[in-house]
């Protein structure tokens, strides 16, 4: 074998040495396993959600208690009319950076008003199916009127849901009725 042949060999050996020790090098250090990675990516992506829905859920809170605290808000709970709600639920609030549900209850029983985004026929109640969530919505307003924040799971995807009571203006601050304001996540 030649001088040549030799230094090609020696070459050969040590390159796939070299080759060999950088993938080993990159299997135990550089490269974190998939498993760290969904972890971070998991960690990332709840941090980012948690302040979007922070962000949301005020703006759906203090959206819900202006608009629950107008005198003709309590009328209209005790004496309903289409022209209010052609007025105030116009359908420029239902825009997809705005609102997807609105809803007015009274405070013991009944729906006065539902509409949803685009008015699109799966968000109506029974496909939404979030009729149980708002009875107990109602139920826990009316053991203590405040506000209720809540996620629930409806049919169309998970709604975040802010209710705020309605009430009166004199000194009693009577309970009448229920605002569900609710934006999808």
């Amino acid at each position: 074998m030649s001088l040549k042949n030799k230094l090609i060999l020696l070459l050969i050996i040590s390159g796939a040495i070299l080759v060999s020790l950088l993938y080993i090098a990159f299997q135990l250090t550089l490269r974190p396993s998939q498993q760290f990675q969904k972890i971070i990516f998991v960690d990332k992506v709840k941090n980012r959600m948690r302040i979007a829905l922070t962000v949301e859920e005020e703006n759906l809170t203090l959206l819900s208690a202006n608009w629950a605290d107008w005198e003709s808000m309590v009328q209209y709970v005790l004496f309903p009319n289409p022209e209010f709600e052609a007025d105030v639920f116009p359908n420029e609030i239902f825009r997809e950076d705005l609102l997807y549900l609105f809803l007015v209850t009274r405070a013991e029983e009944g729906i006065l008003f539902y509409k949803g985004y685009k008015n699109n026929w799966f968000l109506d109640l029974v496909n939404m199916n979030i009729v149980p969530e708002i009875n107990h919505i109602r139920s826990l307003i009316n053991l203590k009127p405040q506000v209720v924040k809540a996620v629930i799971s409806t049919g169309a995807g998970p709604v975040m849901m802010v209710a705020t009571p309605i009430r009166t203006k004199d000194r009693a601050k009577n309970l009448v009725g229920i605002l569900f304001l609710g934006r999808f996540i």
